[in-house]
Parts: structure tokens; C-alpha cells; sequence
């Protein structure tokens, strides 16, 4: 699995260029290299929900890159409107549902 980038400080100095490039960078697409970050994190969340059942929500919050649970679980509430346990319960029963 691709490891996920911590945060903005880290991910500007793997890639060699300054937090403020990055920001113009991703500011000319419409988005922010924070928000980029999240959505990679929030898209591999969702591809363990997806294919595995054998993690726990903190050891899956931990391989998307967030540093505790409350803030995996920060993140899912304001961009999903709902806890992980909730919207993994919801994975589940539309997988059951096909």
C-alpha cells in the first residue's frame, strides 16, 4: 500500500518544492494540497472498508495516515455527516444489498 502523505510540510519536502508553490500549484486546479491529502487518505479509508474486514476502524484510521482516532473520525463526520463505524455499517449493507 502507498503510504499516505502526513501532512503538507512533508509531502513539499518529498517532492522538493515549497508549501507556498504547492498551494499556487493546487490553487490553479481548485483545491488545496491539505484537502488533496485528505481525499487520497478518505479514498483509501473507503478501499479497506471495502475489501477488508479483519482491521479495526483504528488500525485503519492509522494506514490512511491520521495520527489518532478522533481525528479519522473528525474528518468522516465533516465530510460524510456521519461516524466511520456508521458509514463502514452502511459499505456493508449495500454490499449485502447487491
Amino acid at each position: 500500500m502507498k503510504a499516505i502523505e502526513e501532512n503538507v510540510n512533508d509531502w513539499s519536502d518529498r517532492v522538493h518544492k515549497s508549501v507556498r508553490k504547492l498551494q499556487r500549484q493546487f490553487q490553479a486546479i481548485g483545491m488545496t494540497p491539505k484537502r488533496h491529502i485528505e481525499n487520497n487518505r478518505l479514498s483509501e479509508m473507503l478501499s479497506l472498508f471495502e475489501s477488508t474486514s479483519s482491521l479495526s476502524l483504528e488500525d485503519i484510521a492509522l494506514k490512511c495516515g491520521y495520527k489518532t482516532y478522533g481525528a479519522f473520525q473528525q474528518t468522516c463526520i465533516r465530510r460524510f455527516d456521519m461516524s466511520p463505524r456508521k458509514l463502514l455499517k452502511e459499505i456493508i449493507a449495500s454490499e449485502d444489498s447487491k
